[in-house]
């Protein structure tokens, strides 16, 4: 486990490999910063973004695991992809106009935290279990592969799903 309390910058042609570690980002604003050609290997890590003040960029790029959580916003700042978890335990997720993929196993949306997509904000979810127990707020587009299943807050499999006045549907 890493935790960082300001700023983790990978220079230029530098490879930050976690292979199945976990990094906390504690710092708001932007923790995470690629120098140029630097480049950030996911294998199997988790990277927290845990900010509770002030809102927070998440870097773009391929996350194996990625968990939201303080109080303050984590904006996306370019397409972004998820390959293992998603999990909004507390705070925003504020997608905007990005492109957000998750294909990964689990989308968990934790009580008390949020989701939200911009009106031109893309998430699209292949071969998970979407789980809300908080709260989507959707003026963009979802959409879900066959093998992507939601789960309401009583834990019922449903194929399309109410979230906050939008309706989630299997494309």
């Amino acid at each position: 486990s890493l935790g960082v309390a300001n700023v983790l910058r990978i220079g230029q042609s530098a490879r930050l490999g976690m292979n199945g570690r976990t990094v906390t980002l504690l710092a708001s604003s932007t923790p995470l910063v690629y120098e140029s050609t630097g480049d950030f290997s996911a294998n199997g890590s988790t990277v927290i973004y845990s900010a509770s003040t002030t809102a927070t960029n998440i870097a773009t790029g391929t996350y194996s695991t990625l968990t939201i959580r303080g109080s303050a916003v984590k904006s996306l700042v370019g397409n972004t992809t998820v390959k293992t978890a998603v999990n909004i335990d507390a705070g925003t997720l504020a997608v905007g106009a990005y492109t957000f993929t998750v294909t990964s196993s689990t989308f968990n949306v934790g009580s008390g935290a949020a989701l939200t997509i911009s009106a031109s904000g893309v998430v699209t979810a292949t071969g998970s279990t979407w789980t809300n127990l908080g709260t989507v707020t959707n003026s963009g587009t979802i959409t879900k592969d066959a093998t992507t299943y939601f789960t309401d807050v009583d834990g019922n499999t449903v194929g399309t799903y109410n979230a906050d006045s939008a309706t989630l549907y299997i494309t």
